[in-house]
């Protein structure tokens, strides 16, 4: 089993993305979702696969790991996305020892294609991204398919809330964020 030490130092990695985990604190972030080699996690909108380098080994051999490329309501961001899917998809396909296992698919409009997500994953991350979906019209579709895509029993969990944001019963209710 792949450590998480050794997922991030592996030769997978450039020392580009490297260089940014000073300001990304890769191992800190990974540990705060008690992210385990067990689990089945599934990453949104993974980009050029900065964190798909460091989860695909360390899910490789007791856990499995699935992306979800995010497809843009609008067509002009959309046309844009499609060089950076195209390159990661080569990437994973370029390195099968890897990346092998990794599922692909889609989330457009609240919606996963290329895999069954219901109910499914131990965890389902993003970085970075909502910001796009709010933009794109797209905030409560897509957080309400990655709710429904938790296992039972491993629904959302708020870390870090303000006492605003946990009092706010209309947007947990909203969200399904009930302790």
């Amino acid at each position: 089993m792949t450590s998480l030490d050794a997922a991030i130092a592996g030769s997978q990695r450039s020392d580009k993305a490297r260089a940014r985990d000073v300001y990304r604190h890769p191992k800190g972030t990974l540990l705060f979702f008690e992210l385990d080699p067990t689990l089945t996690v599934l990453e949104i909108a993974p980009g050029g696969g900065w964190y798909t380098d460091i989860l695909a080994p360390y899910l490789h051999n007791a856990g499995q790991l699935y992306e979800a490329q995010y497809l843009s309501a609008s067509a002009d961001l959309a046309a844009e996305d499609s060089a950076t899917d195209a390159a990661y998809r080569r990437k994973l396909a370029d390195a099968p020892a890897i990346y092998g296992k990794v599922v692909v698919g889609t989330l457009h409009a609240g919606r996963f294609t290329g895999f069954d997500a219901h109910d499914r994953f131990d965890r389902v991350l993003t970085f970075r991204n909502i910001h796009n979906w709010i933009k794109d019209g797209q905030i409560d579709a897509n957080l309400r398919a990655f709710y429904g895509a938790l296992k039972h029993g491993r629904r959302t969990r708020r870390r870090g809330a303000s006492r605003a944001a946990r009092d706010d019963r209309a947007a947990n209710d909203r969200f399904g964020l009930r302790d």
